[in-house]
């Protein structure tokens, strides 16, 4: 029997295939079909989910990628870096993780032919990746490399929504990630906390 660890939306929950288990290692995301909804429990076997839905990606597959892409895009910001900011490095590098999986999680609904809920998860894509990044923290023990202010405004749903904003607006007006992790930080030192 597994257990619906995370509903990110109605339709598109994370899934652990073993309820026993306590390491996300297998968890993945998974897309329940509208006419299923009222008959999806906390706890269903694997089996029956997949007749109500499609299977997305494993959180393992999304985790591994996100990270190589966020990897490679900040280590030149990384090696200049003398000093990491709570508003600068730390910050805006689990953002970054967040925006590059709500990117993944797109793909994957593309690529699945799941079009009509893209757009439910574009509406809603900062509750989502709030959601999503709880999920990475808590479950995926990312918390662990954090300090307690960093923390405090990752775990606050509205100032993680407002950085988030600001880290994709600054995202779609400047391609150059080192310029764009100075305009985050300079627009995040305007943010009241």
């Amino acid at each position: 029997m597994g257990k619906i660890v995370l509903e990110l939306t109605k339709n598109l929950i994370i899934f652990r295939p073993d309820e026993d288990e306590k390491r996300p290692d297998d968890d993945y995301l998974f897309y329940i079909y509208d006419e299923y909804l009222n008959k999806v429990t906390e706890y269903i076997s694997e089996e029956r989910l997949e007749e109500m839905g499609k299977m997305l990606i494993t959180i393992k597959e999304l985790d591994t990628n996100v990270v190589r892409k966020a990897a490679s895009m900040v280590t030149p910001i990384v090696r200049k870096k003398e000093e990491s900011t709570v508003l600068g490095y730390r910050l805006f590098g689990f953002l970054l993780l967040m925006r590059l999986s709500m990117d993944i999680i797109f793909s994957s609904l593309y690529a699945k032919g799941l079009v009509e809920l893209t757009d439910k998860v574009v509406d809603s894509e900062k509750s989502i990746a709030y959601r999503l990044g709880q999920y990475f923290l808590n479950e995926l023990n990312y918390k662990v490399g954090f300090n307690k202010m960093t923390l405090d405004i990752l775990n606050n749903e509205e100032q993680f929504k407002e950085f988030y904003n600001t880290l994709v607006d600054v995202l779609e007006k400047e391609k150059d990630i080192e310029k764009a992790f100075y305009r985050f930080t300079n627009a995040a030192k305007k943010v009241k906390l």
